[in-house]
């Protein structure tokens, strides 16, 4: 009588909700005559198994997933007071260990719902590792986020709020800027971002406390901006160049993996748990990009999406300079 959401967790997405396939699906199961041509009217539900037995006229599945069909799936569970007894929906059933294999069947089966090509990136191994470092982090947090691997994973959940949650495009535009010190690319669509940056992003090598501090940087920040604390208007249009001032002070190794860059994240991400220190290190910020901005003549449309200023700020930061605009 539950709906058990791990089945779908190698899904790339979770469920949609009342976006215009899934209504034209709620629609054809509310309709009685329709209701029986649900499995000529639907792709069905695709099935991965690591292992199928026989046993007479039933199929005995372990360790499998539904890898195609989170949406059909849930809109069939919230009719199943409603279903007839001919109605019946397609499966087709995977038996594979081949992850190779398994990543090309999700690619190719999940077109029903229109799924642009960078939602696929949740197929590398690395943001699997990332939900779960985040997940074990926000036990016993007061201030917890969690990583939406899976588009809207979370929406369902009534013990997450919106303001917890970091998406992919949120925790890519995050690192890109706070790490790779490229705030002024953030602007850029995020399929487009990844595809730029691929090579220098969710690498095995990579220690997964930058992530999780580029992203914990952008939660508090907005926070910070959402309830009034510190001044909007510029400064939340340039709020990627204060991540990258930010860990401009306190990280200064340029490997991002190692003790001496765990050490470093683990004191900023402490430091973050107060939001008056977080106000803080904002006010230092935001000095160093009006001094910026007043030195280089550079309106803020031009100098957020300057390579130039970035290289300015960073400057500004490493040596500890404070504006005193006249």
């Amino acid at each position: 009588g539950k709906m058990q959401k791990s089945l779908f967790y190698d899904n790339v997405r979770d469920f949609q909700g009342a976006n215009k396939v899934n209504q034209e699906i709620e629609k054809t199961l509310k309709n009685k005559k329709k209701q029986v041509l649900l499995a000529l009217l639907n792709n069905g539900i695709t099935i991965i198994a690591k292992q199928i037995e026989q046993i007479g006229t039933k199929l005995k599945i372990s360790d499998y997933q539904i890898v195609n069909g989170c949406q059909t799936s849930n809109l069939i569970f919230n009719a199943r007071n409603d279903l007839l007894p001919e109605t019946y929906v397609p499966i087709k059933l995977i038996e594979t260990k081949d992850q190779e294999v398994i990543n090309e069947v999700i690619k190719a089966t999940n077109r029903q719902t229109e799924v642009k090509s960078e939602a696929f990136e949740s197929l590398n191994p690395y943001h699997a590792e990332l939900e779960e470092y985040y997940y074990a982090l926000a036990k016993n947090n007061p201030h917890p986020i969690f990583y939406e691997r899976r588009s809207k994973q979370y929406q369902w959940s009534s013990d997450v709020k919106s303001f917890q949650v970091i998406t992919l495009a949120t925790q890519l535009k995050s690192y890109v800027a706070t790490f790779l010190k490229q705030p002024h690319s953030t602007h850029r669509y995020y399929g487009e971002l990844l595809d730029s940056y691929r090579e220098r992003l969710f690498i095995a090598t990579h220690d997964p406390v930058g992530y999780y501090l580029s992203a914990m940087l952008n939660q508090r920040i907005t926070r910070l901006f959402e309830l009034k604390k510190i001044p909007a208007g510029k400064y939340k249009f340039m709020k990627y160049q204060i991540f990258v001032i930010i860990s401009t002070f306190y990280i200064k190794t340029t490997s991002l993996s190692g003790s001496e860059f765990i050490h470093q994240c683990n004191n900023l991400l402490k430091r973050m748990e107060s939001l008056n220190d977080v106000k803080a290190d904002f006010i230092r910020a935001k000095e160093i990009i009006d001094k910026a901005l007043f030195d280089s003549k550079m309106s803020t449309e031009n100098a957020v999406r300057s390579k130039e200023f970035t290289n300015q700020i960073i400057s500004l930061a490493n040596v500890g300079i404070l504006a005193t605009v006249q």
